[in-house]
This record gives structure tokens, C-alpha cells and sequence, in this order.
């Protein structure tokens, strides 16, 4: 966080500091034209318009949104809140129609901003199976629902993960999983031994998330991405990758919202997509 020390001499003159008034001041003191954010799920800039009408806002969706934990669950409170942002690119139409429920303002269908300005390398394939994990070790106690925490939400995928190892097995294949934790190394162990506990040494790698990982390159070299409601997941079926979808968490009435393609009206079962954790 960086802040401006003009800003706050100004506000401590004045006896009004605090996080709005900064905002505010700040804003009429730089006086932009654009006011940009690829934090498309941040409540606070939905605001912006409020404080200083002056500007065009925009923002850019940067992950797969669903209703549980994120900006789609306050759906019913941000409705009141009378909110605009100018423009607003986001993933698809879908989504666009779900921002509009609660947000005045353009709707421009731009696929993932991110993944289009990452060239796709097809020539190289070196894994056969690459596995998306979604498991954050640094999260799994948090709520994500009043009555559920994240590790209700991962423990979903587990029968999934038992019927992968068997194909697996029987075909002598082997799979590479791309770790999703965040933080400490101690969070990265933690999440390689629960994978472990589904899968062997001999048909397993772990991938650990680093900052300097580059996730559309693991994912361009792979043969085939198997997912089950990750952000990774769909960019990697807009990368033209062979990608299978395993959208079994949404047999689970809370987590509705983790069906393929939500908030897309699309059938339980596709030709790249199930919701049947089936070894079939």
C-alpha cells in the first residue's frame, strides 16, 4: 500500500482523515480521465462514480465468478447501494447479465483479458495429464457460506480424485497437478501431502504455486487439462487445449453456482463436461 503524504497533511489539517475522505481528495487532487481496476469483484470501486463523476471507470474481470464468497453473493445488498461503473469488460454475456442485476453501466464481452495477452505455445507438449487444483491450505477454516467452510467446498472433489488415480493405475499414466495454495512453504507441503493421499509417487508431480510460475505455459505444453470450476480451467478451453471438466461440486445444493459454465443455463452433461464423478 502506498499512500500520498500530501493527501493525508491536507486531511489531517482539516480534521477529516479517514479511508473516504482520502479517496476523495486524492482523486480531485490528481484529476483523472480513466480510473481503471482488474479487481472487477472490489465493492469499494463500484462507488468511484460517487465521489468523482468526473472520470470513466472500468473494470476488467480477472477471475471466474461464482455466488459463494465473492461479489455475486451480495447481490441482494449491492442492489441498493443505486451503483454505476461506465464500462465493464468482462468473460461473457452471462456474466455481464449477473453485473447487470446490480451495476449500471456498458457490457463489454472480452473473453479473459489476462490469458488473450499470453501467446499460446502449441508446438511442445511435454505432460499428458495436468490437474487444476483449487485446494487453498491457507484458507480451508475460513467460512465460505455462514454454515460452510472451504474445506466442505474442496471435500467435494475427493471421490473424483479416487476414481482418477484408478484410471490412472490402470493405464500406467501418469498426472501433473498444478497447486493452487498461497503463501508459506507450509502451506505448499500441506497441499502436495493431500494430493499424495489420493495419488502415488509413481503417477504423481506437484506443481508448486511460485510468483514467477507461468500457468498458461504449463497448461499450452499439456495434452489434456482436467478441471473442476477453476478460472485456469476455462482460459485453458479458450486456449483451444483439450480440456474435461468434473463439475461435481454443484451436486451439493449449496454450491450451486460451480456448475460448468454458470450463470450459463447449460445441461448437467456436455461433450467436454459431467457432473458425475463416474469412472466411466
Amino acid at each position: 500500500l502506498v499512500l500520498n503524504i500530501v493527501i493525508i497533511l491536507k486531511l489531517l489539517l482539516k480534521g477529516k482523515l479517514n479511508f473516504f475522505n482520502y479517496k476523495k481528495e486524492y482523486l480531485n487532487y490528481v484529476k483523472p480521465k480513466f480510473i481503471i481496476t482488474l479487481i472487477d469483484n472490489n465493492y469499494s470501486f463500484y462507488n468511484i462514480k460517487k465521489i468523482y463523476p468526473k472520470a470513466k471507470t472500468i473494470f476488467i474481470q480477472n477471475a471466474h465468478r461464482m455466488k459463494m464468497s465473492d461479489v455475486f453473493s451480495k447481490e441482494i445488498f449491492l442492489k441498493k447501494q443505486k451503483l454505476h461503473v461506465d464500462h465493464m469488460f468482462v468473460f461473457n454475456k452471462f456474466v455481464g447479465k449477473q453485473y447487470n442485476k446490480f451495476i449500471k453501466g456498458n457490457i463489454h464481452e472480452i473473453g479473459s483479458f489476462i490469458s488473450n495477452n499470453k501467446r499460446i505455445m502449441t508446438n511442445i507438449k511435454v505432460r499428458e495429464f495436468l490437474y487444476i487444483s483449487n485446494y487453498k491450505a491457507n484458507e480451508l477454516h475460513e467460512k465460505i457460506l455462514p454454515h460452510r467452510t472451504w474445506k466442505d467446498y474442496f471435500s467435494t472433489e475427493e471421490k473424483l480424485l479416487k476414481n482418477l488415480n484408478i484410471y490412472l493405475t490402470e493405464r500406467k499414466k501418469k498426472i501433473h497437478i498444478l497447486g493452487a495454495s498461497r503463501g508459506d512453504s507450509k502451506f505448499h507441503k500441506l497441499e502436495k501431502e493431500y494430493f499424495y493421499s489420493f495419488f502415488s509417487e509413481n503417477n504423481m508431480k506437484f506443481i508448486e504455486k511460485t510468483l514467477s510460475r507461468d500457468n498458461y505455459k504449463i497448461m499450452d505444453q499439456s495434452h489434456i487439462i482436467i478441471g473442476i470450476d477453476s478460472t485456469l480451467a476455462y482460459e485453458s478451453l479458450s486456449r483451444g487445449i483439450k480440456t474435461s471438466f468434473f463439475s461435481v461440486r454443484h451436486n451439493d445444493k449449496d454450491f450451486y453456482s460451480t456448475k460448468f459454465g454458470w450463470p450459463a443455463r447449460l445441461n448437467s452433461k456436455g461433450p467436454f463436461w459431467t457432473d458425475s464423478y463416474s469412472l466411466k
